[in-house]
């Protein structure tokens, strides 16, 4: 008798949690946008920063244990951006 394998995938593999922190990151990245580019939101709105702040948060914990370094970055400076803004908010 021979056994059969059942070959799975990296995203099969990946937690739920993961999978709905990604979806949850680019949820809010793209509600931010979306909302300044129509006029709803202005840059200098709290809600601008915090949206873009949960995004990179959300985005990065998933980006973090997939091990894609670069697109780590690319959030962790968006974060940063972020804090800075609404940092200067409140000061």
């Amino acid at each position: 008798m021979r056994e059969t394998s059942i070959k799975i995938d990296n995203y099969q593999k990946e937690s739920v949690f993961l999978r709905v922190m990604g979806w949850i990151g680019t949820f809010f990245i793209i509600l931010a946008y979306t909302l300044n580019s129509f006029g709803y939101v202005q840059v200098t709105d709290i809600s601008y920063p915090v949206m873009n702040l949960i995004g990179a948060v959300a985005a990065g914990i998933r980006i973090y244990y997939k091990k894609n370094w670069s697109n780590l970055f690319l959030e962790f400076f968006w974060g940063a951006v972020a804090i800075i803004s609404i940092i200067r908010h409140f000061i």
